[in-house]
């Protein structure tokens, strides 16, 4: 039945010691991973998820408080040391900010009174689903990089001062 299934195998009266094999038959004996209980693994999973910020979310996040002012100061909490680590899992440590699976998938900022320009570094955060600026007093151009978010489903920018419409780029020019 062996044969059968694997034609290559011996039976246990023909099978050689390991230093008789030819070197292309020996198989190295892999080191298994330890096993974890589901129990560990869920105990570990919002630990996995803090140390793995993402770097692109840190970068979008810092660049646009960095560009905008904020006269009521309902950013209050966006500082550099919640950027590093600004999701667990589904919860959000930054205020208009809601996160999937350890990243920023909405920024929603509507009637904050913010100024400033919107920041291209926008398109670092290339897990963002929603941006929601209305409503604020931006001015400015609106970055060509946010049509490189192609998860980006709703955008709006709606009653605020900016410059330009925004463009997407062709799509020869994404790849």
């Amino acid at each position: 039945m062996a044969a059968l299934l694997f034609p290559h195998a011996a039976s246990p009266a023909t099978m050689s010691p390991p230093s008789m094999l030819p070197p292309a038959t020996f198989r190295r004996c892999r080191r298994r991973p330890p096993n974890l209980s589901p129990a560990a693994l869920i105990l570990l999973l919002p630990v996995l998820i803090i140390v793995a910020a993402d770097p692109d979310d840190q970068a979008c996040l810092s660049n646009l408080r960095a560009s905008l002012e904020d006269p009521e100061n309902s950013l209050h909490n966006w500082t550099k040391s919640t950027f590093q680590s600004p999701c667990n899992g589904f919860t959000s440590y930054l205020d208009g900010a809601t996160c999937n699976n350890g990243r920023i998938y909405k920024l929603l900022l509507p009637g904050r009174s913010l100024r400033g320009s919107i920041s291209p570094f926008l398109s670092n955060c290339t897990n963002l689903q929603t941006l929601d600026m209305s409503s604020n007093s931006l001015t400015g151009a609106i970055p060509p990089d946010l049509s490189s978010l192609l998860n980006l489903a709703i955008l709006n920018l709606s009653a605020n001062l900016l410059s330009a419409r925004f463009r997407r780029r062709s799509p020869s020019a994404l790849t």
